[in-house]
Parts: C-alpha cells; sequence; structure tokens
C-alpha cells in the first residue's frame, strides 16, 4: 500500500481510496508581497520556486511542478525543508505546501498564500494505493483507519 498525494489520473490497475485534501500554499517571505491572500502561478512567476527535491527525483518533480502545478518560475533546488525555509526568510523565493503542513510553520519574516489556477483554490488530495489483486479485509481495514 502506497499513501501519497494524486499526481495523474487513477490506473484501474490499483484500488484508489481516497482519504483527504488540502489547499496548496506558498511560503514566501512577506517583503515580497503584501495584502494578498490568494495568488496564482503567474503571478509568481518572477520569483524562484524552491524545490525541496532529491536528484534521483528531480526530473519527474520538475515536470509536475511544471505541468501540473503550472509553475512558470525558474527553480531552484534543494534537499532539505530547513534550507528552502532558509531560502524564503532571506527572501530568495518561494516553496510549496499544503494547508495543513503550513500551519506547522511559524516565522515572522514569512506570509502563507492560498495558491490559484486562475480564480480556482488548487487542492492536494491525498490517497491510499494498492494493487487490485493485493487487496483483501486487512489492506481495505487499514485504508478505513488512514481515512478516519
Amino acid at each position: 500500500m502506497n499513501f501519497s498525494d494524486l499526481r495523474r489520473a487513477p490506473s484501474n490497475k490499483y484500488v484508489n481510496e481516497y482519504l483527504t485534501s488540502s489547499s496548496f500554499e506558498i511560503v514566501i517571505n512577506k517583503r515580497l508581497v503584501r495584502g494578498s491572500k490568494k495568488i496564482t502561478s503567474h503571478e509568481l512567476a518572477e520569483f524562484p520556486y524552491i524545490l525541496i527535491v532529491g536528484n534521483s527525483e528531480k526530473d519527474t518533480e520538475l515536470e509536475y511542478c511544471r505541468t501540473v502545478l503550472g509553475i512558470e518560475s525558474n527553480f531552484k533546488l534543494v534537499g532539505t525543508y530547513d534550507k528552502a525555509l532558509m531560502q524564503v526568510i532571506s527572501g530568495a523565493g518561494y516553496f510549496l505546501t499544503n494547508e495543513r503542513t503550513g500551519k506547522s510553520i511559524k516565522n515572522d519574516q514569512i506570509k502563507k498564500i492560498f495558491l490559484l489556477n486562475g480564480n480556482q483554490q488548487m487542492i492536494q488530495q491525498y490517497y491510499a494505493f494498492w494493487k487490485v489483486d493485493n487487496s483483501g479485509f486487512y489492506t481495505e481495514e487499514f485504508a478505513d483507519i488512514l481515512k478516519k
């Protein structure tokens, strides 16, 4: 079983159990944007997007950010969340999180802003996935526990 955000259309080779969702937010130095409570990726294009990624996932994550999330910014790659946060505090760009994770980010230098696609709030959906031929009582019960 895998617990992950939905990146592509669900496959019929897997059971795709919806668990929850959370609104996307950007984390940015508050000096860079004033008064905004919502922003589009187009409005952020002038600021670097700080992507937290390891080398093995770099290409996949860059494609996801460009094609699915519509990020137009240039990318700065960092290996850890702490490095990304330091980049934001210094005013070197922004990174993406979701509303649930964003609640744990507390710093007077930063601002969290909901990310829009046009006029629509962008949402991150989480699913439990498992192969159809691996379904059974315990797998489905565990998925129900995750859902709760």
